[in-house]
């Protein structure tokens, strides 16, 4: 993943389902992020495939505990359209619903597996922005800063290579996806309740493991604002009708 949010050219890809894995080993990711760097977000079907190609050293498995992992690459040498291209697996564009828009998504036809450039949402303006680091337009996304800081260092484990890869901070990415879950419209309410499984999921297991990175991750995300603190409260109000119990554990490391 990556540094600090200041960083302006930090970005991400999105690569949905679980064949990322063989794709990071394709592209011979590097170990390391510099602080041009960018981000690529893993969303894996894990129901479809028990693969396991994300386990971090808190033994928090990626794989299983979340459906998109984030994780780091650098600044490509290429434009991020023409590194898919050179892949050679078939990447096709997805026509975006503006046909004056550009595109910032990628497919395999007869595959479920896509690729997504995003960007960090600042501001107001939500259509896709040029993104130097990637060379390519990309989407932005709210609160995706918040995500890239502080990554831990982690394993793809792909069909036939492994690969070292940077992934957010575990602590980060659950409180990103309770917050995620409150933006989303009631059209996407399977979506919201997803993001907030996926999160409870990780807090079970920080809680027990790594409580001090859960307080360290709220403290940064209440310096961002109370618009942020009252997105966490309320996805935490719909979480406890589900477990109770984690709530209450979690209420002295966000009220200390």
């Amino acid at each position: 993943m990556a540094p600090a949010a200041s960083s302006p050219s930090r970005r991400a890809l999105d690569v949905d389902e679980v064949g990322a894995a063989d794709l990071l080993a394709r592209q011979r990711l590097p170990q390391h992020i510099g602080r041009d760097g960018g981000a690529l977000d893993v969303d894996e079907r894990a129901s479809r495939r028990r693969h396991r190609h994300g386990a971090h050293p808190r033994a928090v498995d990626g794989a299983d505990v979340d459906d998109g992992v984030e994780l780091a690459v650098t600044r490509p040498e290429a434009p991020a359209p023409d590194v898919l291209e050179r892949l050679a697996m078939g990447f096709l564009p997805v026509p975006p619903l503006d046909p004056r828009a550009p595109s910032t998504s990628y497919f395999i036809r007869g595959h479920e597996l896509r690729v997504d450039l995003l960007t960090p949402l600042l501001g107001r303006e939500s259509k896709p922005q040029f993104v130097p680091a990637l060379g390519a337009p990309a989407s932005p996304v709210r609160h995706l800063d918040f995500v890239l800081v502080d990554p831990v260092v982690a394993l793809a484990i792909g069909p036939r290579d492994l690969a070292v890869i940077q992934v957010p901070a575990p602590a980060r990415f659950a409180l990103h996806k309770l917050m995620v879950s409150t933006l989303r419209p009631a059209v996407f309410a399977t979506k919201a309740d997803k993001d907030r499984q996926q999160a409870m999921q990780l807090l079970h297991a920080l809680v027990d493991n790594a409580p001090d990175d859960i307080a360290a991750a709220w403290t940064d995300l209440q310096g961002r604002g109370p618009g942020w603190t009252k997105k966490i409260e309320r996805a935490l109000g719909v979480c406890r009708r589900a477990d109770p119990a984690l709530i209450d554990a979690l209420r002295p490391l966000l009220n200390g």
